[in-house]
């Protein structure tokens, strides 16, 4: 969604977003945020509750370690790959288990507790990594060798307190959100 806010910006020059990235749940009920993006659908509370979209993450490799190991599209045995993962506190996130499930025998080339550092070690050729598509897509160097609908596929939704739901300016961001929300993955 980040490519597109300079068009919200565009559209709605009223607004000013602050976006905070973290792992942990913002409360709403105590207004530390007005609109919560998650990948888990709340189950309770005052909340209005919106589609975002879909968060993609695909299983990339660098060209350069593509071909030296000879790699391609639609991969089947990850054994003789070197994967690039989460920290053990960290192996629950997105891929860690998908990794703990369908590359049981390969080498752990490098662990983070980042995405993004993730993301630069798969770029360096240290190893495959399971990177968020919209990302991962737009890297010339980078080449997809299992789409997300191999990997993971996961939903966004937008989480407002039913108290501010309806407020211009909330409703505004939330409808452009869904309107340029991600998709379902390939």
């Amino acid at each position: 969604m980040a490519p597109h806010l300079s068009e919200l910006s565009h559209r709605f020059p009223e607004i000013s977003l602050e976006i905070v990235a973290r792992r942990d749940v913002v409360n709403l009920a105590q207004r530390d945020a007005d609109i919560a993006l998650r990948t888990v659908r709340p189950t309770r509370g005052n909340y209005a509750i919106r589609r975002a979209g879909w968060w993609n993450l695909g299983l990339y490799a660098a060209r350069s370690y593509a071909r030296t190991h000879g790699l391609a599209p639609g991969l089947r045995d990850l054994s003789k790959v070197a994967i690039i993962t989460w920290t053990r506190d960290s192996a629950h996130l997105r891929g860690g288990p998908w990794f703990a499930e369908h590359a049981r025998g390969s080498a752990v080339a490098f662990m983070a507790n980042s995405r993004r550092v993730h993301h630069a070690a798969c770029k360096a050729g240290l190893g495959v990594a399971i990177l968020p598509c919209l990302a991962a897509d737009l890297e010339p160097d980078l080449v997809c060798l299992l789409p997300p609908s191999r990997v993971i596929s996961v939903e966004l939704w937008l989480v407002v307190h039913r108290d501010v739901a309806r407020t211009a300016r909330v409703r505004a961001v939330l409808d452009f959100l869904v309107e340029v929300g991600p998709k379902k993955g390939r």
